[in-house]
């Protein structure tokens, strides 16, 4: 190899190198999003801690107002967003940049004009990074083609599968939107009062349509704090982060409630949030309902409903007497339903009195696990017992008002029911030895012939 060459070869790899020092390193952090301030600057922010970053990754030009609807290309590397928004100048100004974290940030690339005269209240990148769609406060969608730079609008008409019109949600609200993985749109509709969930279930729309078909994954909900949302966007294993006007940072958890998490260390980059993460598995089993009624004959019904655009696999009921040790009862497999939601049931049979816990877990097409809230119950039937103390030392005295044969066992268990004691009882008062047990949890049971109920209880063996 020549000198010469070794030169040039040498150059470019210090251009490169160069370069690479010049551009933000996004995308290396799980727990790394990306917030925006009304003035356009856009910072990193850990959701685990709040810490937001003390470089800004961009330089704004023009005369930034209201920025908002920030979105991340992961195929170019830039950041999309609007640095000023229709209504709040003339002309809006949509525009891209490469992240820096050189400390000046790099300068943005003026775009084609979105043709609302509406605000513009959301805005994310296509999962292909084809594309970035955003919407107006009078609910219309519009899809930008980067590689083209023009506009199309596509609808402000939204509806359910059945057809309701839900329009007028999509109208006058603050709030976000985010595509996963498998090219879904979600959107997060909020103001001061309540927020919602919906999602584009089908392929995105790149032309105009008369309607879109959308699903409802949450519906009306009150606002937590009163405090409107404006941005929302995915972490890496699929769950929804959502940031409110206040810098407070929330997770909707698959059961469709929200977890705080913590509150960014600069409020003012509260005005939006993406990241870099397009999962393909996002709530995946949207669980509507979860019943339980207990029945006269020592026997339980559950009944618990999911939404139709849900991707569950199978259904494991779990039982516990603790509601921490838990047994899988039976395995329900799923059936398809295209339009509202699907209901299953089930029955617990022949359980003893006693106090009981009882969960669904559902397994997505992904192998996803999660689960339902969990239920607790309480099988009263047909026994009168008592035991005490409890916690107990070296005794335990259990009391017996039912009529019951003189051999009748007291049988006491582990937690993963090991028989490890055996003793008679009577009608009366009876006094059990437990002096041998070491400390911890166990169950006493007691199944006698007649009008009694089979009787099973915990108690607490301590030293």
């Amino acid at each position: 190899m020549s000198r010469f060459y070794k030169i040039f070869i040498g150059l470019i790899l210090l251009n490169l190198l160069l370069l690479s020092q010049s551009i933000a390193q996004v995308c290396n952090n799980a727990n790394e999003v990306y917030v925006l301030r009304s003035s356009g600057k856009v910072r990193t922010a850990d959701i685990s801690t709040g810490t937001v970053g003390s470089v800004d990754l961009n330089t704004s030009g023009g005369s930034p107002s209201s920025a908002n609807a920030l979105g991340y290309n992961a195929f170019n590397n830039k950041f999309y967003y609007f640095r000023r928004i229709p209504g709040t100048g003339s002309p809006s100004e949509f525009v891209c940049f490469t992240p820096s974290t050189s400390g000046s940030g790099n300068s943005e690339t003026l775009l084609a004009q979105n043709p609302s005269s509406s605000s513009i209240v959301s805005g994310c990148v296509s999962s292909n990074g084809a594309g970035y769609y955003c919407i107006a406060g009078d609910g219309t969608l519009y899809y930008y083609n980067i590689a083209a730079n023009t506009w199309t609008t596509i609808s402000n008409t939204y509806k359910l599968s059945n057809g309701t019109d839900v329009s007028s949600n999509f109208q006058n609200k603050s709030g976000d939107m985010a595509i996963d993985g498998n090219g879904k749109l979600w959107f997060i509709l909020s103001s001061t009062s309540d927020y919602m969930l919906y999602k584009i279930p089908g392929t995105l729309p790149t032309s105009a349509q008369s309607y879109i078909t959308v699903s409802e994954v949450v519906e009306s909900t009150a606002t937590p704090t009163s405090s409107q949302f404006a941005g929302i966007c995915f972490n890496a294993t699929g769950q929804i982060i959502m940031i409110n006007a206040s810098g407070r940072l929330y997770r909707l958890e698959n059961n469709l409630s929200l977890t705080f998490l913590t509150t960014i260390s600069n409020t003012n980059y509260s005005q939006d949030l993406t990241s870099c993460a397009y999962p393909n598995s996002v709530l995946p089993i949207l669980w509507r309902e979860f019943t339980v009624s207990v029945n006269s004959n020592n026997t339980a019904n559950l009944n618990w409903k999911v939404d139709a655009s849900s991707t569950e696999r199978e259904f494991k009921v779990e039982l516990s007497n603790d509601g921490s040790s838990w047994r899988t009862v039976t395995t329900i497999p799923p059936f398809t339903s295209t339009t509202g939601m699907r209901s299953y049931s089930m029955k617990f049979e022949n359980l003893s009195e006693g106090i009981y816990y009882t969960r669904i877990q559902g397994l997505d097409e992904s192998g996803n696990t999660s689960y339902s809230v969990v239920r607790q119950f309480t099988i009263t039937g047909t026994s009168r017992v008592r035991i005490w103390p409890n916690p107990s030392k070296n005794q335990l005295n259990l009391f017996i008002e039912n009529n019951i044969p003189a051999t009748t066992p007291a049988l006491i268990f582990d937690k993963t029911g090991r028989l490890l004691s055996e003793q008679k009882v009577q009608q009366g008062k009876n006094t059990l030895n437990i002096d041998k047990l070491q400390p911890g949890t166990y169950f006493i049971s007691i199944e006698s012939p007649g009008n009694m109920t089979p009787f099973k209880q915990l108690f607490t063996k301590v030293n």
